[in-house]
């Protein structure tokens, strides 16, 4: 399939594998060097340090603004990252009685289209209530379809572009989904504090 076998040269393009040559209308697709491999190994062991450099400054940021309110605050922060770790987050949602989301539907249904399904049997069934501000230049038919006293939605053109990553709030809880890159990648933190504010 063209179109599968297009994604995939870009994906290894994006990793660093592969190179292109364009001449004319026609690309040339040439594999890098092994040594390349070393360097792209490096590159990301100095990528993951630096987010495990700054997970504790993060901690304490939200560990001061606790403090600065007196309140007691249990802090969990977990990252995760491919579309099977943050599917499980998105499961753990499926759970809840009350969600708020400002989502970008479509980069959400394009990674994870089982998720419609999903939450359309616990909004009907009356076991979630959901808000969210979507971001979408058309009418989401299946939407429509949603028990109105669970399902409460409003469409922000997407020309506004101020979505950034996804935002899921649920049970004290505070979920980043970044779909920037080919596969997704989430920060989920617990934090009665954050959520409260």
């Amino acid at each position: 399939n063209r179109v599968t076998t297009h994604f995939q040269v870009n994906n290894l393009i994006n990793k660093g594998l592969v190179a292109q040559l364009k001449s004319a209308a026609r690309r040339q697709i040439i594999a890098e060097p092994v040594e390349h491999l070393y360097y792209l190994i490096e590159k990301r062991e100095k990528e993951l340090n630096g987010i495990k450099g700054d997970y504790p400054k993060i901690t304490e940021i939200l560990k001061g603004f606790s403090a600065k309110n007196h309140v007691e605050n249990k802090l969990t922060v977990k990252y995760f990252e491919g579309t099977p770790q943050v599917q499980i987050l998105y499961d753990d949602i499926v759970k809840a009685n009350e969600v708020w989301s400002v989502v970008n539907l479509d980069k959400v249904l394009k990674a994870f289209p089982e998720n419609q399904e999903k939450f359309s049997i616990v909004i009907n069934s009356q076991k979630l209530k959901l808000w969210e501000i979507i971001e979408s230049d058309k009418k989401i038919s299946y939407l429509q379809t949603l028990n109105k006293e669970y399902y409460h939605c409003k469409l922000v053109p997407k020309n506004i572009n101020f979505f950034e990553m996804d935002w899921i709030l649920f049970e004290e809880t505070v979920i980043f989904i970044d779909y920037t890159n080919i596969e997704p990648a989430a920060i989920k933190i617990f934090s009665p504090t954050l959520y409260k504010g």
